[in-house]
């Protein structure tokens, strides 16, 4: 992973630095106002399109480019249904969307205009490899299944496959779908970084190279409790991140969740810890060496991981708007910039509208 300059250049331990006071000083705004008759599934990771799904019938998938000029919701062309049943697994990465439409098991890709590909898959008789098909599975339950999507733009997607593992599905040539990490353990979370694809198995992130299907980066995570499960992943540059939930209650008297960071710096790596409850998503950036933390309850907190400033939250009062999505845990905050040229955050909300944080 590359470094980032500010990372670089620090070179104070993490250890040594003073406990950090909280300065509620952020204010958030409705950049794009949420409506009734729309279904929000996800923002690209560069904070600039939004997608969402269409409620009444046929279900259309649309997107608006936030920056735009008279920004409005567009239909891709051609027109792509989520379905009824409103549960697609899905991702953004800048102007391309993939998603699995879980009520056939249709996998597209799209940049909702020319380029666009679909396809189904099935598996082999032994269930050891993944075919591409032309026609919807007679029995969708039985197609391959995915928990976690990540969009690569012009090529495909890779895919975190129930029994399977990771899986690398390119959609604009005829190459067939490959294995990358055969695992039965990975977690409903995922995503890439240039050829690289990062996914958690148990309590270690590992790097996957797609060209090669190697196993480049291992990276354990320490002090999980037994039942402690990563819930999102979030990797950028020299930086990654994830936060946890406990998925029995009963348990959860071991400890409270966590976000944690790891920042790579020359020579050395360190995880940091902040016990917080109510976490639903992280986001790095290993540009400006910062990272978004979203809460259930619609909070935003700005952490800089390197210590220089204390962490930023909301200020008193700010309406912050409930979310937790049912299509992705990776696609609901992103970093970005508004045309006005200010470094912000990006989050969706209900009815696809977009609250967003100049930070």
């Amino acid at each position: 992973m590359k470094r980032a300059k500010a990372t670089r250049d620090d070179t104070r331990s993490l250890e040594s630095r003073t406990p950090p006071k909280i300065i509620r000083d952020l204010h958030v705004v409705t950049e794009v106002q949420g409506e009734q008759e729309l279904s929000p599934l996800c923002i690209s990771g560069d904070g600039t399109r939004m997608w969402a799904r269409v409620r009444p019938p046929p279900h259309s998938i649309v997107f608006r480019d936030i920056n735009a000029i008279n920004s409005k919701w567009e239909k891709t062309n051609p027109d792509v249904s989520a379905g009824p049943w409103g549960f697609t697994t899905c991702d953004a990465t800048g102007a391309f969307f993939a998603m699995q439409r879980r009520q056939d098991g249709m996998w597209v890709v799209t940049d909702g205009g020319k380029n666009h590909k679909q396809t189904y898959l099935e598996f082999n008789m032994d269930k050891t490899a993944i075919l591409k098909k032309d026609t919807a599975p007679s029995n969708p339950s039985e197609a391959p299944a995915a928990r976690a999507v990540s969009c690569i733009p012009n090529i495909g997607l890779c895919a975190v496959i129930d029994d399977i593992g990771l899986v690398f599905l390119p959609m604009f040539t005829d190459r067939s779908p490959s294995i990358s990490h055969a695992s039965e353990k990975l977690e409903s979370t995922l995503c890439t970084e240039g050829v690289m694809a990062f996914v958690v198995e148990e309590n270690v992130i590992l790097g996957i190279d797609l060209r090669q299907e190697q196993q480049t980066v291992r990276v354990p995570i320490p002090g999980l409790s037994d039942g402690e499960r990563v819930w999102n992943l979030s990797v950028a540059g020299p930086l990654m991140s994830v936060c946890t939930v406990f998925r029995d209650y009963d348990i959860s008297n071991q400890g409270h969740p966590k976000v944690m960071w790891l920042v790579c710096k020359e020579g050395s790596m360190g995880w940091a810890t902040s016990e917080m409850t109510g976490v639903v998503a992280v986001n790095v950036s290993g540009e400006h060496g910062l990272m978004a933390i979203v809460t259930a309850l619609g909070d935003l907190v700005i952490l800089d991981v390197l210590g220089r400033t204390d962490p930023k939250r909301l200020v008193e009062g700010s309406e912050g708007v409930p979310f937790i999505s049912q299509h992705t845990r990776d696609g609901i905050v992103a970093w970005g910039g508004n045309p006005f040229g200010n470094r912000c955050v990006r989050m969706i909300k209900p009815g696809g509208a977009v609250s967003t944080v100049v930070v």
